[in-house]
Order: structure tokens, then C-alpha cells, then sequence
């Protein structure tokens, strides 16, 4: 792998799992062995920094607004009746960071409400997922401490079926970006279509280009699967999914190929190269 010269790579090793270390700041990240685990940290940090920099004070608005989005929904519907649709991609993972956060300034503002602890999540799964992908699932099931449901696709009768078992799940987050499949006309809260089950969906993370999820989860420490390291730019199944081209580097020697990591992307209509057929959306 070729690390940014600007990027520890000592920083980025959590076993199967990477974390992307801010560029401006020579320190590690930390595991929950060595630190406190705490994402409201990460998003009161990105918030209250400043250094001058026009591209990260753009982010941190987005930031900010995803943080009240994720807010208001835990306010209107109840952290109880709040669910989450995660597959182990980079965007519902830097989602799922944010909403930890959200729960969390949620408790220090209800300090006498009870609510469960674990997070209702809808995982879709491919009959082909990678791996390395329910690896990683299982590690942010431990990290985030999610109560996952695991149902297999298409998109509606999986969450058909997850709607029948949690009936208390009046909303349900989702990663999507204005800049997915059939999502331009997609509001921060907007109701599923017709014939699909009753919900709202929540999406905080809208307004977020590709090198801004990228530039968050750096910002914000967020984990992510390591298929992004060896070149992947968006996750499917096994079958339709490949490494991005673009990030294909010229071999040093005769008969060796490498890929530079997904983070290194910069062009944001290029996220989907690897992809062979469109990506099924809630």
C-alpha cells in the first residue's frame, strides 16, 4: 500500500480494520485498549477546530448538520424507535459513528430516560458478501454495540420482514448521498414510497460528496472495512463488484499490479467504476 507522506502509517493498523488519522496531527489513532472510546468527542473536536481551512470548515458544517439531523429524529421518534440500515460501507459507517454521538449527547440531555443501549440495525446482505465485510460488520456490532438483524436481499421483503419482528421502529437511518441511484429528489426526512413499509427515512448525510465521507471519516477516526485499502470505491456482492481502475497503479515491475486505496479517489464520478449493475436503495 502507498500511505499519503503525510500519514503515519503505524496510525492506520487495527487488524483487518483501518481508521483514517487526520493529516494535521502526528498522533496514532488509539484502540478502546489504549483510549476511552468515544465518537461525541470526535464530532465536539471537528466542530470547535479551526485552522483556516476552507475545505474542513465546509465539512464541519455538514458535520454539524448531520449531527441535528440525527438529533432531531432521536427527539421526535425516541432513541427506541430509531433504527439503522448498515452493510459495513463507508458511508453508513461514518452514519453510524455520528448517530453513537447523537445517542450520546442525547443521554447527557435526558439524563432521566431510560432507553436500550443497543442500536435496532437492518443488515441486507448479499448472497456473495465479501468476507472481509461481515468481518468488519462484526467488529463494528461489538464497537457500536448494535442488535443486528440479518436478512437477505432484495431490499423489500428484507425490510418487510425486519418491520413485522420491530413493529417500534417508527424511522429508520440511512447513508445515502444525493448522489446515489434515484436519490436526487431525496429530503433529510422523507417517507417511504408506496407499497413499501410504513417508515421515515432519515438520511443525514445527503449533501456529503464521496471525498467528503472520506475526509469526515479521516477527521472523525471512523473505521472502515479494508476492502477500501486494496482499491474498492463501493461495496456489493462478491460477483458485481471490482477494484476501481482509476486507482490502478502502474507496476514497478513486470507482472505486478497494485491499487491505491479508495481514499485517494478524488474525482467523485468515479465511485461507482467498480460496479456492474445499479445498487438497490431503500
Amino acid at each position: 500500500m502507498t500511505f499519503p507522506e503525510h500519514v503515519d502509517k503505524d496510525a492506520w493498523a487495527e487488524e483487518r480494520c483501518y481508521a483514517l488519522v487526520s493529516p494535521f496531527t502526528s498522533s496514532a489513532l488509539k484502540t478502546e485498549s489504549e483510549s476511552t472510546f468515544n465518537p461525541l468527542a470526535d464530532v465536539h473536536r471537528v466542530l470547535n477546530e479551526r485552522n483556516g481551512n476552507g475545505v474542513e470548515d465546509g465539512l464541519r458544517w455538514k458535520v454539524k448538520e448531520s449531527m441535528e439531523i440525527v438529533m432531531t429524529a432521536l427527539e421526535q421518534y425516541g432513541p427506541d424507535h430509531v433504527g439503522l440500515s448498515f452493510n459495513g460501507g463507508k458511508d453508513c459507517t461514518l452514519l453510524l459513528h455520528i448517530l453513537y454521538a447523537a445517542r450520546q449527547a442525547y443521554a447527557i440531555a435526558h439524563p432521566g430516560q431510560t432507553f436500550n443501549e443497543r442500536i435496532s440495525t437492518l443488515y441486507v446482505t448479499y448472497h456473495d458478501t465479501f468476507p472481509e465485510v461481515e468481518q468488519f460488520v462484526e467488529f463494528c456490532i461489538k464497537r457500536y454495540n448494535l442488535s443486528l438483524t440479518r436478512l437477505s436481499h432484495p431490499m423489500l421483503p428484507a425490510l418487510t420482514t425486519y418491520m413485522s419482528t420491530h413493529p417500534h421502529v417508527d424511522s429508520m437511518l440511512i447513508g445515502t448521498r444525493l448522489s446515489d441511484p434515484y436519490s436526487q429528489n431525496l429530503r433529510p426526512f422523507h417517507p417511504t414510497d408506496a407499497g413499501w413499509p410504513s417508515l421515515i427515512r432519515v438520511h443525514p448525510i445527503l449533501t456529503y460528496t464521496y471525498t467528503d465521507i472520506w475526509d469526515a471519516m479521516r477527521l472523525l477516526k471512523v473505521p472502515c472495512c479494508v476492502l477500501y485499502e486494496r482499491g474498492y470505491t463501493s461495496l456489493g456482492g462478491m460477483k458485481d463488484t471490482r477494484r476501481n481502475t482509476a486507482l490502478r497503479r502502474k507496476p514497478e515491475m513486470e507482472g505486478e499490479e497494485g491499487y491505491e486505496p479508495a481514499w485517494m479517489l478524488r474525482e467523485d464520478g468515479l465511485e461507482r467504476s467498480g460496479r456492474e449493475k445499479s445498487v438497490e436503495v431503500l
